[in-house]
């Protein structure tokens, strides 16, 4: 049985995750809470098969391989390690793709 990978956020993605919960917060902070809370769980189920999801379209940038999961309507932004996946931003799905791994 496989061992499950690390998941390690980023500042950026952390910055994204606090930020898109300021936002919807503004409306219901009960569904702003709800909603960090399912991409968080989903952030999570990357632990077991990370490889699972397409690459981003970024990918590869600086020489990085990034993939994309859909939290609609974000992406989650990653990259697959030995043992970890780095989560490096979470996006709205509208925004242009990353420019630099500088902007996570």
């Amino acid at each position: 049985m496989r061992r499950p990978h690390s998941i390690i956020l980023s500042p950026g993605a952390l910055a994204d995750l606090e930020q898109i919960g300021a936002h919807i917060a503004l409306d219901s902070p009960e569904r702003a809470r709800a909603f960090v809370d399912t991409v968080l769980d989903r952030i999570a189920g990357l632990a077991m098969l990370p490889e699972r999801f397409p690459d981003a379209p970024e990918s590869p940038l600086d020489g990085v391989h990034l993939r994309q999961m859909i939290v609609k309507p974000y992406r989650v932004v990653y990259e697959v390690l030995r043992r970890e996946v780095r989560v490096v931003r979470v996006r709205h799905a509208a925004r242009s793709p990353l420019q630099s791994l500088d902007d996570a």
